[in-house]
């Protein structure tokens, strides 16, 4: 026959595991916002970085004269090249507005901090290339916690990401010669009609249609 003797303790092994869930919801509430706070802070901290690199790449391709027709992704690493002060731009204005708000990266994003610039020209749309620029940030932070290391004991942190893509100015059209701008795609609705003979000759640009 059991005494309550032979119950003496259990409220310490209950008390144990009642303070274990405690301690994991008061972490929950309390490193979870700083968490949270943390996260935030560093992807504006990337947006702000993307967007400095991009803004730097507009005003030095317009500085410099570098448009759509000249736009030319073999030239960004070449040294002495427009595209090439164009991608520097970028990654000195990523890099300082990261400081700015006491974030370091570099060129660099490896590691999970550091921006780099990726240059595309040659993505066949049909009626025209698109060519762009895309600056990624990645930002890396760590949240120091106050009861999270209780019932975890790893590092606590958050990597974030921004994409910023930017394009050379374009002419009209892309510059072709004949141009149908209606306000649907197809549905019954002409973008450009050709009749006549089976020869059209169109000497010295195209035939650009943003519907059928």
């Amino acid at each position: 026959m059991r005494t309550k003797a032979d119950e003496k303790g259990q409220v310490i092994a209950l008390l144990a595991v009642s303070m274990v869930v405690f301690l994991g919801f008061a972490a929950l509430a309390l490193d979870g916002g700083m968490i949270y706070a943390d996260r935030r802070d560093a992807q504006n901290g990337a947006d702000s970085a993307s967007f400095a690199g991009g803004a730097a790449a507009s005003t030095t391709m317009e500085a410099l004269g570098v448009y759509y027709a000249i736009f030319d992704c073999s030239e960004f690493n070449t040294s002495g090249k427009e595209m090439q002060q164009v991608h520097s731009s970028i990654l000195t204005a990523a890099i300082g507005r990261a400081a700015s708000n006491d974030y370091t990266i570099d060129s660099d994003i490896s590691d999970n901090n550091g921006v780099v610039a990726t240059c595309v020209d040659n993505v066949n749309m049909g009626a025209y290339v698109d060519k762009y620029i895309d600056i990624n940030s990645v930002i890396t932070r760590s949240s120091n916690t106050s009861l999270m290391h209780f019932v975890y004991d790893g590092p606590v942190q958050g990597t974030v990401d921004t994409v910023v893509r930017i394009r050379p100015r374009t002419p009209m059209a892309f510059g072709h010669a004949v141009v149908g701008l209606n306000d649907s795609s197809c549905g019954g609705k002409n973008g450009v009609v050709l009749s006549g003979s089976s020869i059209t000759n169109i000497n010295g640009g195209g035939i650009y249609s943003n519907g059928c």
